[in-house]
């Protein structure tokens, strides 16, 4: 008799998938926003600091404009960066979980397993949260199964 390919593991690994993707998904929305806000605040200080940029004479009795100037750049530019830096690295992880779903969806379409997922966040606690993800499939090998995990 055949070992059936989805065991346990491949359960647990299937609802810690869904739920980095809701994890995903619910911060989207903030990430953009923060990222928006930073780079718009790096790009108003850069442009208050134009003059700088273009023609700025150097004297010793401008020293202390010249080193403000210095400064609120390095500070825009790195908003700038901040905020370019956040989104890549969500696009990263968003893309690293549709990776890691997509080999896990290989297993079920090789075996034609269609199944739904539910997943409901808990409270959190220190730290921790309760989170329940509900599996439902038609499939024998693909049994229904509500897991309870604490992320």
């Amino acid at each position: 008799m055949p070992k059936n390919p989805i065991d346990e593991k491949f359960i647990e690994d299937l609802g810690l998938i869904h739920i980095k993707i809701e994890k995903l998904e619910k911060n989207k929305k903030w990430i953009y926003i923060y990222s928006l806000i930073y780079l718009l605040i790096g790009c108003v200080l850069i442009i208050s600091e134009r003059d700088f940029l273009i023609d700025f004479n150097f004297s010793y009795s401008r020293y202390l404009k010249l080193l403000g100037s210095v400064l609120i750049l390095f500070l825009g530019f790195g908003l700038v960066i901040l905020a370019i830096n956040k989104l890549r690295l969500h696009f990263k992880k968003t893309r690293m979980v549709k990776d890691e779903k997509d080999r896990m969806g290989t297993v079920l379409d090789k075996y034609k397993i269609k199944y739904s997922c539910k997943v409901k966040f808990g409270r959190k606690y220190h730290g921790k949260q309760d989170v329940i993800v509900e599996l439902k499939s038609d499939s024998e090998l693909l049994k229904n199964s509500k897991v309870k995990y604490e992320v």
